[in-house]
């Protein structure tokens, strides 16, 4: 039995639920601690849920009653958390986007090269039929080489006025908003059904809004927001490929990918999910006016199959992809489209 703890079960929006629900399908999991920084949400949590695990007092007591912890904490504590669990020999699955000083993501990407196996970032979305589907396409040549690659990604919760001030609109706590928040998913997705590796992005550009700037919070104080509700992000690879990713906090609802290639594009959507749509080359090598129409039936839910890889991988002593060096390099990207947003104008990082 592989003992699992969750560290942070959430005060506003949970992702440590949608961990939960794909660890109590797995037989061998035993969720047997909790922590978070307030002892009455863990205890609500473990109640809620039917658990039999401890509410620790602190992560450290977490850490030493389990064999991995699933990290569901704020942003900028991820480094610091799965550098501590690294370096106690700890399995690690650890919430997207990977944030914190630059010293904790340094010292992090170096504890991950010594202990190679058994960490992985919390990028569901490469579980995802589509994405995957997606992938193939590219991987088979049938697009060819890549010319743009766009997507769409975000939700309506914070559109509604009334939802109060949280960590998310703290720019300390956060570092970007809805860029950060769905970006970090979309820039994974590019990576994963290209094929590239980080080092592979060249320059990034970025423009980034808060359109709702003020927020009330619990006490019914007012509070500044300093993170973006809506952003546009583009990005250069050395192989001459440009992807843009829309994310917005105020009104997507659905996903959207489009990639253009030299021997055609596809596109998903999920306004008509479980379908993907490919237009190839005719002999004259124009575009084909009809698209072919990729379906599937069966779609297993992302996080288990996240979390059915992460036991494999701490069971098996295995490494897997993305794991959190893999994140640690996409942290820094993600300082370069912070910085780009800010001072308005293209960074760029560098040749391979």
């Amino acid at each position: 039995m592989i003992k699992i703890g969750i560290a942070g079960t959430g005060s506003t929006y949970g992702i440590a639920d949608y961990h939960l629900r794909a660890f109590l399908r797995i037989p061998e999991i035993w969720v047997n601690a909790v922590y978070t920084r307030r002892k009455e949400m863990g205890e609500e949590f473990v109640q809620r849920n039917g658990l039999e695990a401890v509410v620790c007092e602190s992560y450290q007591e977490l850490l030493n009653r389990v064999d991995g912890v699933c990290i569901c904490t704020p942003n900028y504590l991820h480094a610091s958390m799965a550098l501590e669990a690294l370096q106690m020999g700890k399995g690690v699955l650890c919430e997207k986007p990977m944030s914190g000083t630059d010293e904790e993501i340094r010292k992090l990407c170096q504890e991950a090269e010594k202990h190679p196996y058994g960490h992985l970032a919390g990028f569901n979305y490469r579980y995802s039929p589509e994405n995957r589907k997606l992938k193939d396409l590219v991987s088979e040549g049938r697009l060819g080489q890549i010319y743009t690659f766009y997507q769409r990604k975000g939700g309506n919760r914070l559109a509604n006025k009334n939802i109060p001030y949280e960590w998310r609109m703290n720019r300390q706590v956060s570092k970007m908003g809805a860029a950060i928040d769905f970006g970090s998913h979309l820039l994974d997705n590019f990576l994963y059904i290209g094929g590239y590796e980080p080092k592979r992005i060249l320059s990034v550009a970025a423009q980034a809004e808060t359109f709702m700037k003020e927020r009330m919070d619990e006490t019914g104080r007012k509070r500044s927001v300093d993170t973006d509700d809506m952003s546009m992000l583009t990005v250069k690879t050395s192989d001459g490929a440009m992807g843009r990713f829309d994310c917005s906090r105020l009104g997507i609802t659905y996903e959207e990918i489009q990639i253009v290639g030299s021997e055609g594009m596809a596109y998903y959507t999920g306004l008509t999910p479980k379908k993907i749509y490919v237009w190839g080359k005719c002999r004259d090598n124009s575009m084909q006016k009809a698209p072919e129409v990729l379906e599937w039936e069966d779609e297993e839910d992302t996080y288990y199959l996240q979390a059915k890889t992460w036991v494999d991988a701490m069971r098996e002593e295995k490494s897997v992809q993305p794991d959190l060096g893999f994140a640690c390099q996409q942290a820094l990207i993600f300082r370069a489209f912070q910085e780009a947003a800010e001072e308005k104008r293209e960074v760029f990082l560098g040749e391979e």
